[in-house]
């Protein structure tokens, strides 16, 4: 049998270690457990404010991608070759 440790644990771990105020609690995955520890929502609840936490900072971080580097966005490697064929031919 394999030995792991779930997210509920490590976060119940770092709680009774650290407290809910360490900066551990401001990570997202970790900070919307604890009003499951707390009864307040299930633990669906606690997975679906995770994913959602997930998208909108993924969300933010290509918003500052965008308008701090000159990056291009390829929806996939077939599309990275035609631009590069597409500019070979100017």
């Amino acid at each position: 049998m394999t030995n792991y440790i779930t997210l509920v644990d490590e976060v119940k771990n770092i709680i009774s270690t650290f407290g809910t105020d360490s900066q551990a609690m401001q990570a997202i995955g970790y900070k919307e457990i604890v009003p499951y520890l707390d009864g307040e929502i299930t633990l669906d609840e606690a997975v679906e404010n995770i994913k959602k936490h997930t998208r909108n900072y993924a969300k933010r971080q290509m918003t500052f991608i965008r308008h701090q580097f000159p990056v291009i966005f390829y929806k996939d490697i077939d599309d990275l070759y035609e631009k590069i064929l597409d500019n070979s031919k100017n």
